[in-house]
């Protein structure tokens, strides 16, 4: 909601923004819309941390719980160039050989 509010100020639309600041009920209608895509990528964001920390369980060195891994990716700091995505995605290398050769 700020990055919209600060989009709409340097779009110099300063009768949206006070709208927004003063008119309840305008605040509630353009919510709407933000929740129902809050919602779409918090539960994203959740099946996501829930199989990274099922992963860490299986053989990485630095194991995970669900919440910190959840909070990590709030706090920008579980990018694909951290130390725990890179050893899942070795462990998913892996795992990947072993199928092949079993097969």
């Amino acid at each position: 909601m700020r990055r919209y509010v600060e989009e709409k100020l340097s779009e110099g639309d300063t009768e949206e923004v006070k709208s927004i600041l003063f008119d309840d009920s305008y605040l509630t209608l353009l919510l709407i819309p933000f929740i129902d895509q809050l919602q779409g990528k918090a539960w994203g964001l959740r099946e996501a941390a829930t199989v990274l920390a099922k992963l860490s369980e299986r053989g990485v060195k630095s194991r995970r719980s669900i919440g910190d891994i959840y909070l990590e990716v709030l706090r920008g700091e579980l990018t694909i160039q951290s130390p725990f995505v890179r050893e899942l995605l070795q462990l998913q290398r892996y795992l990947i050989l072993c199928l092949h050769i079993s097969i």
